[in-house]
């Protein structure tokens, strides 16, 4: 092998990395989502939350359930989607019989065997997963691809955080299948139940809700409370008779006259 040849090998070896770290770092970049310095806006007049760190909660707390996806589905919109489907073309064709890129062409995803597209080498760890391509598995995938598949090519992708996007690139991988599969439905009774409205009295006013039931008044057989006897005044005793000295006598009475 001559030094012409060696110079060929280390050149096409030298152009795939570049090609590989390029599109990673293209991809770094158009996913980066910066935090703002003060997320949302701050209403006047109302105090604001604690931070999730400072409210003492122990580590390893599981967080709460987000929306249920077939929600999400219901409500997801194939115009926003193909907007946020724009960062998976730059690794992905979405035609129909499109060539593959970097990653398998993606038209009729959705209910296809994992790992089956012909003509694409896909990862054993891919191949390993087995199953199909259907709404929960492609929401797990796009969520962060290294952590449901681990080994996975597509790890280079950050994945999208934000479940109502996911929800609107699977609505929009549905226009690109020439026999969707049919959207996932809710559970039964997974749902809380509607607040009815209160009804419209003839007026038109709405009727107030009944009241709460009032504890109920003491009987009136139980007696009440004694009232505290006021103190009768000490009847005076006469004054004592001064020593050496006799008691009056009183005076006595005259005979009537005849």
């Amino acid at each position: 092998m001559n030094a012409h040849r060696l110079n060929q090998i280390a050149m096409a070896v030298l152009g795939a990395l570049l090609l590989f770290f390029a599109t990673k770092t293209i991809v770094n970049i158009a996913f980066e989502e910066r935090e703002p310095e003060k997320p949302g806006y701050v209403v006047e007049g109302t105090k604001q939350s604690a931070k999730p760190g400072d409210q003492g909660k122990p580590a390893g707390e599981a967080k709460p359930a987000g929306v249920d996806l077939t929600v999400l589905l219901a409500k997801a919109d194939a115009g926003r989607g193909a907007e946020v489907a724009k960062k998976c073309q730059l690794c992905h064709n979405l035609d129909k019989g499109g060539p593959n890129v970097i990653g398998p062409n993606l038209y009729g995803v959705l209910g296809r065997d994992v790992a089956s597209h012909e003509g694409f080498d896909y990862s054993p760890a891919l191949k390993a997963k087995g199953g199909k391509w259907d709404y929960v598995s492609i929401d797990a995938m796009i969520t962060n691809p290294a952590v449901y598949v681990p080994g996975t090519k597509m790890a280079l992708f950050p994945g999208l955080p934000d479940a109502k996007q996911r929800a609107d690139v699977l609505i929009f991988l549905r226009t690109k299948n020439d026999n969707p599969p049919p959207l996932p439905e809710a559970p039964a009774g997974g749902g809380a139940a509607p607040v009815a409205a209160p009804a419209a009295s003839p007026e038109g006013n709405a009727t107030p809700a009944a009241p709460k039931a009032e504890e109920p008044a003491p009987s009136a057989e139980t007696p009440p409370a004694p009232a505290a006897e006021e103190k009768k005044p000490a009847e005076s005793a006469p004054a004592p008779a001064t020593p050496g000295e006799q008691p009056s006598s009183p005076a006595p009475q005259e005979t009537p006259q005849q």
